[in-house]
């Protein structure tokens, strides 16, 4: 995906080339406060500036006759706020996180004095939101990073939340979960401000897959898709409370916000491995003797961001342009390939059967016959004419997740 807002000719030719351009609707971030004297009378007019640390973005707002602020619109990350105003010296606050739909308050106390001096507050992240009333729950990157996930997935992390219930899954009930009683369909997911809840079935019947009411999940039952595992900046799973603009379902409102490129160049190459050769035979192959089928499964990819830097065009303008600061993309592709064994046991013509026809000359017979494999342990009836054939097959699956353009955003 990719988001721009900056007007450059050269920008819009390398777009070109990608070959795909959507703006991206971001999940947001509210933050508020109050600037105030050491008296705790209002200062109004105050400038508030919010950096973006990771990419040096700056917003900024103005304090109203009451003192205070606010900025509605901030992307989820971690900030430096400082406050200042004539006559007073600047307060500076490090280290201000904000994640995916949260509404955080920060108050400033400025003093008089040099205003050429600052002070810098270091601010920790409180645990408890007292300026909402939604009972959620925030899963970072930082979390996922150090929790092994089965299946590389993060919906098994959603199971963390109080009030979700893993549901069985069927052919009319494909849902996986409900939260406080409602039903599996009356969960919503948002990627980046995005609905993603338009997953059908083939089977389109009557029921949660005929209303488009279900996540876009794999064919797996997975939210790779959605966004993979190393894709993911972080994710909000709300289950009541929730503000009105989440109020299309009556669930749980999960809020998903993927990675973005930041001033550095970062990246990582994965590659979990399984295979036979690591693992025991099974309790039905060694029941009929038959040697263990075999386990290929790789499940690999890439991650890559970064500021932009391209050659440019025309006159006027520098021969390279430096997008640190301004322009920034973020890559991502994971891939499956998976064989894995398959015990499979089916009745097929016994060798009695088969010399029967071959003695009765029914040749047209011989066809039909010799479609089925040849018996291989004993039969578990005692018909003579019905043998059994058990076998180990593998099943091969090929999947591919991916960002197919740049995932960037500028100033």
């Amino acid at each position: 995906m990719l988001s721009f807002r900056r007007k450059h000719l050269s920008f819009c030719l390398l777009l070109l080339a990608f070959g795909c351009v959507s703006i991206e609707a971001q999940t947001l971030a509210t933050l508020v406060g109050r600037v105030e004297d050491e008296q705790g009378a209002a200062i109004p007019n105050a400038t508030v500036e919010a950096v973006y640390t990771a990419t040096n973005v700056s917003f900024t707002a103005t304090t109203n006759d009451s003192g205070l602020y606010v900025f509605a619109e901030l992307p989820a990350g971690t900030y430096r706020v400082s406050a200042r105003q004539t006559g007073f010296q600047p307060v500076v606050k490090e280290n201000v996180v904000l994640n995916v739909g949260r509404r955080a308050s920060e108050n400033f106390n400025l003093r008089v004095g040099d205003v050429q001096a600052s002070v810098t507050v270091e601010s920790s992240p409180t645990l408890i939101e007292s300026d909402s009333a939604t009972v959620s729950t925030v899963v970072t990157r930082e979390f996922v990073e150090n929790i092994p996930l089965n299946g590389r997935s993060f919906q098994s992390l959603l199971e963390l939340t109080p009030g979700i219930v893993l549901m069985p899954s069927s052919a009319t009930s494909p849902g996986q979960f409900s939260v406080n009683g409602q039903r599996t369909n009356a969960n919503y997911f948002i990627l980046d401000g995005v609905g993603a809840n338009a997953g059908t079935t083939p089977i389109a019947t009557s029921s949660q897959q005929a209303a488009g009411t279900l996540p876009n999940t794999t064919v797996l039952g997975g939210f790779n898709n959605l966004a993979s595992v190393d894709e993911l900046q972080e994710f909000r799973v709300q289950t009541s409370g929730f503000a009105p603009e989440f109020g299309r379902s009556p669930g749980t409102q999960v809020s998903l916000v993927s990675r973005s490129g930041t001033n550095k160049f970062s990246g990582s190459v994965f590659d979990y491995v399984r295979n036979d050769r690591f693992d025991a035979s099974s309790f039905f192959n060694n029941c009929s003797g038959i040697a263990r089928g075999k386990l290929r499964q790789n499940d690999f990819g890439f991650t890559l961001g970064g500021p932009v830097y391209f050659l440019n065009f025309g006159e006027g303008v520098p021969a390279i342009y430096n997008g640190r600061d301004q322009t920034f993309f973020f890559l991502s592709y994971e891939g499956l390939r998976l064989r894995q064994s398959v015990f499979r046991s089916a009745n097929v013509p016994s060798l009695l059967a088969r010399s029967r026809e071959q003695a009765l000359g029914l040749t047209n017979v011989t066809p039909l016959l010799n479609v089925f494999s040849l018996p291989n342990v004993a039969p578990t009836t005692t018909d003579p004419l019905i043998g059994r054939f058990e076998q180990s097959l593998s099943r091969m699956q090929k999947r591919n997740w991916e960002q197919p353009c740049p995932n960037s955003a500028a100033n």
